[in-house]
């Protein structure tokens, strides 16, 4: 999940938390469509552009949310971001420990390996360096100067 947070000096943060009705009628919206935005963008881009993921079941993509815009007197904040339990391997990097597979509901694990139909009783996977594939954190950075001027312009009255 990424979360995106304006800061500033001091003056610039404390004048902006004292939202107006009318400032905070116009950021709704302005909000509203950069999350919109950014999960196209993670979506289009990141996921389904091959860069850096590539598909291969599209449950990742098909599972970027646009959390519910949160608000009090002094903030409104907005999250865009997944579930999927494989996605923060691939956002950060890691290591996926050594472990043994078993079959859950059959006998034995039936797939093809190399090109051949094969029947296991079980399978070692041995430990696996998965590299960082930032496609949330980048596509936030990305966004970073498209957010700001777009708030701004809210902000504005633009």
């Amino acid at each position: 999940m990424i979360t995106f947070k304006i800061t500033g000096t001091e003056a610039v943060v404390a004048r902006l938390l004292r939202f107006t009705p009318e400032v905070r009628e116009r950021l709704l919206p302005t909000i509203r469509g950069i999350l919109i935005d950014l999960q196209r963008h993670i979506v289009a881009d990141k996921l389904h552009g091959g860069n850096p993921l590539h598909s291969r079941s599209g449950l990742l993509a098909s599972r970027i949310n646009i959390s519910p815009i949160e608000q009090d007197e002094n903030s409104i904040r907005g999250s865009v971001g997944t579930n999927v339990v494989y996605a923060a391997i691939h956002e950060y990097g890691g290591t996926i420990p050594a472990h043994d597979v078993f079959p859950k509901n059959k006998q034995a694990l039936a797939f093809n390996w190399n090109g051949k139909d094969v029947v296991f009783k079980s399978v070692h996977i041995p430990s696996i360096h998965m590299p960082q594939r930032s496609f949330l954190r980048s596509s936030l950075q990305e966004f970073r100067p498209t957010i700001l001027r777009r708030i701004e312009n809210a902000v504005k009255g633009k």
